[in-house]
């Protein structure tokens, strides 16, 4: 049996959950839905070509040389460092929870500490 929810009761539950963990009462704003798929730069129109797409990048990224995947990696860390206030500040416009500041602590954290390639 399949239970139907209605926007409104998801929305009733969502502050209730909010009100009990301290958090704010107002929800978010939240961007338009789109009924059209947006294709490209890693966004692909099912699931099935998004991970057949994923598999061959793995097996590109696999068959690199590790001076390479060391400046790959180089790089996204880099950008990370370098826009970690806003990608912190994104994820708690987004989300509505936590402290940017916070957010921002631990993306640095995961950019510094996170063993790669």
């Amino acid at each position: 049996m399949e239970a139907a929810f209605d926007q409104q009761e998801i929305e009733a539950v969502i502050e209730r959950v909010r009100l009990k963990l301290g958090g704010r009462t107002e929800t978010p704003p939240s961007a338009p839905i789109s009924t059209e798929t947006a294709v490209g730069e890693g966004i692909y129109p099912t699931i099935d070509e998004a991970v057949t797409a994923a598999r061959a990048a793995f097996e590109a990224y696999r068959s690199m040389g590790l001076k390479k995947r060391h400046r790959i990696i180089d790089a996204v860390r880099a950008a990370m460092r370098e826009r970690a206030a806003e990608l912190a500040q994104l994820a708690h416009e987004e989300t509505g929870l936590g402290r940017a500041q916070d957010k921002m602590i631990k993306n640095l954290l995961v950019t510094e500490k996170t063993p790669g390639p």
